[in-house]
């Protein structure tokens, strides 16, 4: 490692864990995120954080953003929001040698279990935080609060008091504030058996993530997930595994719903690498985004037509083509005019005929011009254009 950065708010627990690593004669960088939620209190915080690092020589980026506007233009919530800037604010000055530190201590952590079991969590939130995961490091995990706020009064460490501490409206204040304070008076050794609970979910988090790593690869490959893989224990994997693979909170749940509809049912899904999901037999199909890709027309001028004809090229009649050939994905109600069959029929009714799984009806393409369908492709011809001995001819392929 060659730097370390160090997220300082100017609160007990990040100046010990400043006052430690620079004891430790590490490059440090200091990062310093100033909200302004508090008026000046906030500017207060900057400037200990300012003044620490000016008297010990250390390196300072500081970063002054108005939470409220970002609210009013995205929404969402004060606290994560305020993460999401922390944390871009971090990775933005972090080089892939070097490490994050914070300073999230035991009292932490304990609270963010029973956070975690209050909001139903699964083994992920009850494995709370870890002291060490990619470049975040979180060295105080041991140590409590008040342990803190002993080294600091024994190594002169300066820090500010940050009253929104102890304002009750937050979920976490009240776990910190009122509800654990009355339950270790019962339970003193709360935080030690808390602690070994922790453990075990997160060394069931382990487990679970080399599972879903094994699967991966035949997911990422096919795009098929078996409604095996969501039974049982592996219910866990499979929500590691989507988790891994991009997927939004709460798929897992949508996918569960999905299984109960009728083959063929699907759920359009955002902001990944597949835009839709299928309903099988015994699966759930995932769908990549073909995007707005379509193969090339290929036309070219022949004198003859083949003793035998293939489903990648079509010969059609220039003269009887309306305008220019085009490529585009079905649509519900077109119909085409196939050979040997009276009358039109339907797209839809010519893949379903064909057992065409519902996954891939919906990539379907279709050769036309300006005044009908030409093609069906990989399926059936049109006649209306067809070429014939006698007429011109003209050899129409794809080219992906």
């Amino acid at each position: 490692m060659d730097r370390c950065l160090v997220a300082c708010s100017g609160g007990v627990d990040s100046m010990v864990l400043l006052d430690m690593l620079r004891h430790c004669g590490k490059s440090l960088l200091v990062l310093h995120v100033n909200y302004g939620l508090r008026g000046e209190a906030s500017d207060q915080d900057e400037h200990l954080v300012s003044a620490y690092c000016e008297q010990h020589r250390l390196k300072l980026e500081v970063l002054r953003v108005d939470l409220y506007d970002q609210l009013k233009l995205s929404g969402g919530n004060l606290q994560q929001k305020a993460r999401e800037v922390r944390y871009a604010f971090f990775e933005k000055h972090a080089l892939p040698s070097d490490g994050i530190f914070l300073a999230h201590h035991l009292d932490d952590q304990i609270e963010t279990f029973f956070l975690a079991l209050t909001r139903g969590g699964g083994v992920r939130a009850l494995s709370c935080m870890a002291e060490h995961r990619g470049k975040i490091f979180r060295p105080l995990l041991r140590y409590s609060k008040a342990e803190l706020i002993r080294y600091a009064h024994e190594n002169d460490v300066p820090w500010r008091e940050d009253q929104s501490n102890q304002e009750l409206s937050y979920a976490r204040n009240k776990w910190r504030n009122v509800f654990l304070p009355e339950i270790q008076k019962v339970f003193p050794n709360l935080n030690e058996d808390i602690l070994l609970v922790i453990k075990q979910f997160q060394l069931k988090l382990i487990y679970i993530q080399q599972k879903a790593n094994d699967l991966a690869g035949e997911f990422n490959s096919t795009g098929k997930l078996p409604f095996e893989w969501m039974d049982t224990e592996f219910g866990e994997v499979v929500s590691e595994l989507l988790r891994m693979s991009g997927f939004t909170h709460g798929v897992f749940a949508e996918l569960q719903k999905l299984r109960h509809s009728d083959k063929g049912s699907y759920l359009d899904l955002i902001h990944c690498r597949y835009n839709r999901v299928f309903r099988e037999t015994d699966h759930f199909q995932f769908m990549k985004d073909v995007g707005t890709e379509l193969p090339i027309i290929v036309s070219e001028p022949t004198d003859h037509l083949p003793k035998e004809f293939d489903k990648k090229t079509i010969y059609l009649d220039p003269e009887k083509i309306t305008g220019d050939l085009k490529i585009r994905i079905w649509q519900n109600g077109d119909r085409i005019k196939p050979i040997g069959v009276n009358g039109s029929k339907l797209i839809s009714d010519i893949l379903s005929d064909a057992k065409v799984h519902a996954f891939e009806k919906s990539s379907q393409i279709v050769l036309i011009d300006d005044t009908k369908i030409l093609w069906c492709v990989g399926f059936c011809v049109s006649r209306e254009a067809l070429a014939t001995a006698s007429s011109q001819k003209m050899k129409v392929y794809l080219k992906i």
